[in-house]
Formats: structure tokens, C-alpha cells, sequence
């Protein structure tokens, strides 16, 4: 094939040139003006075309009814454009010894495919209107129309080693650079491409179209459209339409609109479905088999009980307890005659499908002793594991055993401290830390527990 033609690959076509017997001559730039109108094999006007000059990396979109005209410098004998329009099959036009002219092009329709279900729209999830990144108002600001169309038109992904951008519409990839997949990407302020599969970095905005792998650093915030296997970190937020797998930093918020598989780690932690691991002050998910550790958690289709209970020191105690069967936050309230205390703290749920399950428990309860509120630090920190019993599908009845260290100050609390001595009576054990009285004792806690 080498002796009698050569090939050149345009995106995911390859064009096989026939070979001149003579050496051509030397040719000299020159600028020709290629024009005419796009249309279907019906005749159908298509509007907002993409033809792309890959020689020069130059591309321009057919007008409202179809029209285009595309100029272009010409220093090799021949020139090869491509015509792209979504949902219509690709056409390339090669040109030898081009002169300005017109070109009237046909583009066929694909097929339809056959829908044997109705197909349905994806669910919005809380604050996100869209799964598609294009409609984000955050990409319409960097990105320009022309710049989407291209890249709505464009079916192929090509890679190239590497791209600059000052901004989107601004770099070495040019107009066409969501139809890219860069292994290395260098943004000063914004970029955006089909993909990443390297290393990108950008001052402000990283946008991809489709998936990321590698390692993703923004100034202020990542946002990939398809699925993600990086490192990816960002001043503010990262956003991921797709699947996570790997680890997401942020200054702010992390969200991924499908599976988490990997890591989250920002004050405000989103997913669709975790199975993997988030950390942060606030972790939101939809469904979860992995573990969200926050001062809040809420999972959708998650664990949520209510919890009446008595123990050795107070008589009536209500715990909420919210988040995944694996991790889950508690909120509290306990109360007697002369004291009461406000409660938060963690624990895990095990076996929650068999008819006897277990808790355990971590809490902290700042007490209150004959008074509103305590302004001293006066915590009980209790371990607690629990022994449920499955009445019905609601309702818990519960028998756990548990060990207490209360801690507070020596000289202003010594009421509170004489207070707890004598209800737990001779099982108490007292020590001092410089200022810092603690009191240790085992004790019992016996209730019920609703199913929420």
C-alpha cells in the first residue's frame, strides 16, 4: 500500500490517498473560500453543521438554513473537510488542487433505534436540574454556542498529547475542543474538552464533556460530564455527572450525580448511590451501602429510628438516630427531675434484616444539673451496644449494657458530681485530671425503637 497510496486519518476516518508517479512541486500558501449549503437526502435544510478543516485545525457551523462558508489557507496540494451533524452520518470531502467553489452536501440520516420500552427522563436529583454539563449556566459562561454545537456534532473522540487554552475558545485545540482527549491540559483560567487521560490543571475551570482519569487541579472548580477515575481537586467544588472512582477534594461541596465508589472529602459531600467513603460536616446520598461520617448524614432510602428508652442515671432519654446502616448520626434528649442533657453522637447498625439485631454506640451528653443550661463543660461520654428484638416491621424492643466517663470541673460542679456518685451508687470510680474530675461507671439502658 506504501508504494502506490498513503492514508490520513481524520477523527475515526482514515482516508486513503493515491500516490503522484512525479515529485510534486513546491507549493506556495494560498486562500481559497469554500461555500454552499448543507442539506439531508430529503432536502431538508441542516442547520448548525460542523465542517471542520483538520490541516489547520479550523472549524465553522452552517447557518439557520444550512448555508456555510469556510475559508481557508492552502499550502498543500489538497485539502480534506469534514461535515458532522448529530444524528446524521459524517461526510468527507477531499479536495486536490482546491479552488474556491461551491459545494452543495448531503448528509444522511442515521436510523432511529427501535425503543421496545418507553424511554424515560432521569430523575432530578435535589438541586440538580440537569445530568447534562452543556446546560449548566456555569459551562454556558466559559463555553460559547459554537463551541457546544461542535462538540453536540462531532461523534468521534480524537486524543492529542497535549493543549494550552487561555480560555475554551482560546487554545491550541481551538473551536473543536470538545471533541479532544488530552493527556496533558494547561488551563490559565478555563478549559474545555471531550476528556481527560493524564494530568490537567487549570487557574479557574476544568470542564470535560465526557470521562476524566488521571489527576484533575482547579483553582476553583472541576466539572466532568461522564465518568471519573482521578484525583481530582479543587478550591471550591467538584461536580461529576457520571460515576466516581478515586478521590474527590474540595474547598466547599463535592457532588456525583450517579455512583461513588471512591472517596469524598469536602464540608458538603453529594451522591446518588455510595459505596464508597464520604467525609465532611454534611453528606447527602440517595441510597448507601458504603459509609458517610459528618455532623449530619441523611440518606434518602437510608436508616431512620426513634428510640424511648431509661438508663442508671436518667429516666426518660429520646435518641434520633439517622443516616446508613453502616454509619449514622445520633441526636438526643434526656431527662429526670433535677437534671437533663442534650446529646449527639455515632453508631453503626449490624444484621438490621434479621429478626435480632445490633447496635453500637458512641454519645456525648452535656449535662445540665438544677439549671437551664450548663455553661461548663460537664460531658458524659457513654459506649453503648444494644440487643434489639424485632416485635413487628416498626417497633424494637431493645436490652443494652454500656460504660459512662463523666467529666467536669472539681470545684464549680461539686453538686453535679455528688449527684451522679449516688445514683450510680458503689459501681463508680472517681479520679482527677489537674481541674478535671472523672467519674467512670458500667450501666443499662431498656427500651423500644421505631422504624421510621
Amino acid at each position: 500500500m506504501g508504494k502506490y497510496c498513503s492514508f490520513k486519518p481524520i477523527g475515526n476516518h482514515i482516508i486513503f490517498i493515491k500516490k503522484h508517479s512525479k515529485k510534486p512541486e513546491k507549493q506556495t500558501e494560498t486562500t481559497v473560500t469554500i461555500k454552499g449549503q448543507i442539506i439531508s437526502e430529503t432536502d431538508q435544510k441542516i442547520a448548525y453543521a460542523t465542517i471542520v478543516d483538520y490541516d489547520k485545525n479550523n472549524s465553522t457551523l452552517s447557518d439557520s438554513n444550512g448555508f456555510y462558508s469556510f475559508t481557508i489557507s492552502q499550502k498543500s496540494e489538497s485539502i480534506s473537510l469534514l461535515f458532522s451533524k448529530e444524528n446524521y452520518y459524517d461526510t468527507i470531502i477531499y479536495l486536490r488542487k482546491a479552488n474556491s467553489s461551491n459545494l452543495t452536501i448531503h448528509l444522511h440520516s442515521k436510523p432511529k433505534p427501535i425503543e421496545t420500552f418507553q424511554k424515560l427522563e432521569p430523575k432530578r436529583i435535589f438541586f440538580v436540574t440537569s445530568n447534562n454539563i452543556d446546560e449548566y449556566q456555569l459551562v454556558q459562561a466559559f463555553v460559547s454556542p459554537e463551541m457546544l454545537n461542535h462538540a453536540k456534532n462531532l461523534s468521534f473522540q480524537e486524543k492529542r498529547f497535549a493543549q494550552t487554552s487561555l480560555l475554551p475558545y482560546l487554545g491550541t485545540n481551538s473551536w473543536i475542543s470538545g471533541s479532544i482527549i488530552n493527556h496533558f491540559s494547561v488551563n490559565a483560567i478555563a478549559g474545555y474538552s471531550n476528556g481527560l487521560s493524564g494530568f490537567e490543571i487549570g487557574t479557574v475551570l476544568n470542564i470535560s464533556k465526557q470521562d476524566v482519569k488521571g489527576f484533575q487541579i482547579a483553582g476553583f472548580g472541576n466539572i466532568t460530564g461522564g465518568n471519573t477515575k482521578a484525583l481530582q481537586m479543587a478550591t471550591v467544588f467538584n461536580q461529576n455527572a457520571g460515576n466516581m472512582t478515586g478521590l474527590q477534594m474540595a474547598g466547599l461541596s463535592n457532588v456525583v450525580l450517579d455512583t461513588l465508589k471512591g472517596v469524598q472529602i469536602a464540608p458538603l459531600n453529594f451522591a446518588k448511590t455510595n459505596k464508597g467513603f464520604q467525609l465532611g460536616i454534611i453528606n447527602v446520598v440517595d441510597s448507601s451501602d458504603g459509609v458517610s461520617i459528618g455532623f449530619v448524614s441523611i440518606v434518602r432510602k437510608g436508616y431512620y429510628n426513634l428510640s424511648l428508652f431509661t438508663d442508671e442515671m436518667v429516666m426518660a432519654n429520646v435518641n434520633f438516630k439517622m443516616g446508613a446502616h453502616s454509619f449514622y448520626n445520633i441526636w438526643g434528649l434526656s431527662a429526670s427531675s433535677q437534671m437533663w442533657g442534650l446529646t449527639y453522637g455515632v453508631g453503626i447498625h449490624n444484621h438490621p434484616e434479621k429478626k435480632i439485631s445490633f447496635n453500637y454506640d458512641l454519645s456525648f451528653t452535656n449535662m445540665s444539673y438544677k439549671k437551664a443550661f450548663e455553661i461548663q463543660v460537664c460531658i458524659k461520654t457513654k459506649l453503648s451496644a444494644d440487643l434489639n428484638y424485632r416485635l413487628s416491621p416498626k417497633i424494637d424492643a431493645f436490652a443494652g449494657l454500656s460504660y459512662s466517663i463523666f467529666s467536669s470541673d472539681k470545684i464549680i460542679d461539686t453538686e453535679l458530681q455528688q449527684y451522679v456518685s449516688d445514683i450510680t451508687n458503689s459501681y463508680i470510680i472517681e479520679t482527677q485530671f489537674k481541674s478535671v474530675k472523672i467519674q467512670l461507671w458500667p450501666g443499662a439502658q431498656l427500651g423500644l425503637k421505631w422504624r421510621m
